[in-house]
């Protein structure tokens, strides 16, 4: 609607490589949505399988160009999910960690922009986040 196009903008004139991303995404198949957060900063949101997730962008510069991303996905921690499956599950997953409390656990993976990357390099990103999100809903969230 027209406030996510105005959201769209209004992060697109904040920071063009996170337009850029955006653009990046949808082009690869992605559904995305750019805004901003409640404090001006670009944020992308989106859903793969049966989550929600967001990209956050982090070391900003001038509002130009941006350092880091980090995607994020939470959801209600399962009862089942323990200190030690949790563990388990970072040490056996590279790129990805979760973490947790008593109400929400959380998939976390932190990408290097510094420099830029290749369109090639952030597509196998992009499909590295899928498919451990994918991984995630299974074997943490116990989604079949």
């Amino acid at each position: 609607g027209a406030a996510a196009v105005h959201g769209f903008w209004r992060a697109a004139t904040i920071n063009p490589v996170a337009a850029g991303i955006a653009r990046f995404m949808e082009k690869t198949g992605y559904r995305v949505e750019l805004r901003a957060d409640t404090k001006g900063d670009p944020v992308i949101t989106g859903r793969i399988s049966r989550s929600d997730y967001v990209i956050q962008f982090y070391e900003c510069e001038q509002g130009v160009t941006c350092n880091s991303v980090q995607f994020m996905s939470q959801a209600t921690k399962p009862a089942s999910l323990t200190g030690d499956s949790a563990n388990a599950f970072n040490a056996r997953w590279r790129y990805v960690r979760i973490t947790y409390d008593a109400a929400q656990v959380k998939l976390q993976m932190d990408v290097n922009l510094d420099a830029g990357v290749t369109s090639d390099n952030f597509e196998d990103t992009l499909d590295i986040w899928r498919q451990l999100l994918e991984i995630y809903e299974r074997d943490i969230l116990g989604l079949k």
